[in-house]
């Protein structure tokens, strides 16, 4: 056992360390001021108001785990405590039991965690409880509890988690703690605000203290003065809640009033033109004006308004002020002005003219210009007025009277205003297109005609037989050959004679008699105007008519002709020679045999061709068509042939004025059209792609095949 001496020496040894411990940590004040105990600490000043470190187990020696701050409210008597782990990442245990303040011994615990926090200390809440993800652990806790002023040891404990969980507090005999408020007085200000602080702080801020104990309410310090404007432009000099009771505007601390700062009073001032601008009396005077008194305004304009003649819709006048005229939507013609005379336009309206034709004028003028008038505010768009009528010819040659806008929406050409159907003064438009072959007045072929389109003429059709034909009408007679095969309809206003052995595969109808020779097949129907003579071994597989009514041939004009002029340098080149012409107008051509001659896309004009035998032509047609255009005669001879390029007979037209003659073994690519002269291909064995078109005749000789292309 341990004698009685050394336990009596163990117990004053702890006396004396504790005395020893308190006096080397001297006695510390908190700073002064209030704070919420709610769980943050952002109104803590971390600096200014640290009071003591914690350590390990109590131990000066061990390490700093926690920190305590404190402030005192001299006011309330209520001390507010802030305990905060260091470092910030050091988890605090949220343990109700294991965090508290004990004042002068651990036994006397002022707050605990389990205080509560109701706003009346003692109160307590952890802060930054869960910081880290878990809800046991806490930065540290806030706490207020009641103390009166007075000398004290403050003994503050928290566990944290370090290596497990560690207690964390001052030194068990307490931090030695004095709260000594200090004595506070009124401390005036040079701009009259009171402040209740020391008398050494007051000095500090250049204040004039009141003495200890006094207070700011009611404000004890002088007011300073300043100017203060007064509602009449007056200014007097006094304090600033003297200027604000007297309705004023102060100024600001140390103005005067000399000179008068203060704006002066306006009012609204009239001026000649009727406008009005709120200005002072002073001012308006200057200005010319009519004051009208100071507060008066402008809204509403008091000011007598200028009157003007002022137009109206309908064209009358009126004298008004511009708010007047415009109130009746009327157009106002300026101040002094007048309606004597009457300066007011007059209402326009649409006019309707005979020719339906309208015109947006006054109705005076419509008047003279012998139109009728629509009325005031009528206008033009769209059309009101009637439009005249007049005859339509359509493409078939029928005639329809309406407006010359219903014509052409219907595709016809419009006679004119006032032209009328009775009599009938349209033609019909001849698709000459669905012609291959056409010769107006006659056409005449020998043997072995081969054509693959159809033959039109107004007046005879001579073709021996032989050959192939697809569709012939004619306004005469027409004679076939022998062994004739037609694989259309023969239809002619004439007599009709069709030689034996002859094939017809679709129908014959002629305005006269029909003269069938032997072993001659018809396919179709036979109508004769006349008789029919049918020779031996003849079958017609259709009906046979005789003195019927057979499908009439309506006669064809003849194509339009081209108007143009040619005229330059003539081309003549001996034989043997090669030619290359561009597109453009010249004189004569004329080449010798064995000629070569290359055209190129364009218009050719020349005064006439005469081409010998052997020719090669060469038409380049990449660019475009070929036209050709001949005033004079056109004449080809013997083996002659062509190659084009880049295109074909369709792109390729010649137009003579003359006559077109080409010789036997000769080729041509294209239509040729002689509107004034015959079409002879003599010769025989020649083949043309194309069409060939005659207002006189075509004169065809044997052995010709025609291979119709479409037209140009």
């Amino acid at each position: 056992m341990r004698s009685i001496n050394s336990i009596v020496k163990s117990f004053l040894f702890g006396v004396l360390f504790s005395m020893l411990m308190i006096t080397i940590a001297g006695a510390a004040e908190p700073s002064y001021g209030t704070a919420n105990v709610d769980g943050s600490y952002a109104e803590w000043n971390l600096a200014d108001d640290f009071f003591a470190d914690m350590y390990l187990a109590f131990k000066p020696t061990n390490p700093v785990l926690s920190k305590l701050y404190l402030r005192y409210d001299c006011q309330s008597g209520t001390m507010y405590a802030l305990v905060l782990t260091t470092p910030d990442t050091l988890p605090a245990a949220v343990s109700a039991g294991d965090a508290w303040i004990a004042i002068d011994t651990i036994a006397s615990k002022v707050v605990t965690g389990s205080s509560g926090d109701d706003g009346t200390p003692p109160d307590f809440a952890w802060v930054g409880q869960g910081f880290d993800g878990d809800p046991a652990h806490a930065r540290g806790y806030e706490a207020s509890f009641s103390i009166a002023e007075g000398s004290y040891a403050i003994i503050a404990h928290v566990d944290v988690i370090s290596g497990g969980t560690q207690t964390s507090g001052t030194v068990k005999t307490g931090v030695a703690l004095t709260i000594d408020c200090p004595v506070l007085g009124a401390c005036c200000f040079p701009d009259g605000t009171c402040s209740e602080v020391t008398a050494a702080d007051c000095a500090a801020q250049g204040g004039a203290y009141q003495g200890d104990g006094t207070d700011c309410d009611p404000n004890p310090c002088p007011q300073p003065t300043g100017a203060c404007c007064l509602p009449d432009g007056t200014c007097s000099e006094v304090t600033s809640a003297e200027c604000a009771a007297q309705g004023g505007a102060y100024q600001g601390d140390g103005t005067d009033c000399d000179p008068n700062p203060c704006p002066q009073p306006s009012g609204a001032c009239c001026f000649p033109d009727g406008t009005c601008s709120e200005v002072t009396a002073a001012e308006c005077a200057a200005q010319g004006g009519a004051y009208q008194g100071d507060g008066t305004d402008c809204d509403p304009n008091p000011c007598p308004q200028p009157s003007g003649a002022c137009c109206l819709p309908d064209g009358t006048c009126s004298e008004v002020t511009a708010a007047e005229c415009a109130a009746q939507g009327g157009a106002y013609q300026g101040d002094g002005t007048d309606c004597d005379p009457n300066p007011c336009p007059q209402p326009s309206g649409a006019c309707c003219f005979p020719d339906g034709t309208c015109s947006e004028v006054t109705a005076a003028e419509c008047a003279a210009q012998g139109g009728a008038y629509q009325g005031d505010g009528t206008d033009c768009d769209p059309n009101p007025c009637p439009q005249p009528t007049g005859a339509c010819c359509f493409p078939d040659g029928t005639c329809s009277e309406g407006t010359e806008a219903e014509c052409t929406a219907q595709g016809g050409t419009y006679q004119g205003d006032g032209t009328d159907c009775d009599p009938n003064p349209c033609e019909a438009v001849v698709a000459f297109c669905e012609y291959c072959v056409i010769g107006i007045e006659g056409v005449y072929a020998d043997p072995k005609l081969w054509i693959d389109g159809s033959i039109v003429s107004n007046g005879e059709i001579v073709i021996l037989g032989g050959g192939n034909l697809v569709d012939v009408s004619g306004g005469g007679e027409a004679s076939y050959g022998v062994n004739q095969v037609v694989s259309g309809d023969l239809i002619h206003n004439g007599a009709i004679s069709i030689g034996g052995g002859s094939d017809i595969n679709g129908n014959v109808d002629s305005g006269a008699s029909i003269v069938i020779g032997t072993t001659v097949q018809i396919q179709g129907n036979v109508t004769a105007a006349g008789s029919i003579t049918l020779g031996g071994d003849s079958v017609i597989y259709g009906t046979m008519t005789e003195f019927g009514t057979p499908l009439a041939y309506t006669p064809i004009p003849c194509p339009p002709e081209t108007n143009f002029a040619a005229g330059g340098l003539p081309v003549i080149k001996p034989n043997g020679k090669t030619t290359t012409l561009p597109p453009g107008s010249y004189g004569a051509l004329e080449l010798g045999t064995l000629n070569k001659l290359y055209l190129s896309s364009g218009d050719y004009y020349f005064t006439r061709i005469k081409i010998l035998n052997s020719l090669k032509l060469y038409l380049d047609l990449t660019g475009g068509p070929i036209n050709i255009y001949v005033e004079g005669d056109v004449y080809f001879g013997t083996n002659m042939d062509v190659y084009p390029t880049g295109g074909a007979g369709a792109d390729v037209y010649l137009e003579t004025h003359g006559a077109f003659q080409m010789l036997g073994g000769s080729d041509w690519y294209g239509t040729v059209f002689a509107p004034f002269g015959n079409i002879v291909i003599s010769g025989g064995n020649n083949n043309i792609f194309g069409r060939l078109w005659s207002c006189k005749n075509v004169i065809l000789d044997d052995c010709i095949t025609i291979h119709c292309v479409p037209c140009p």
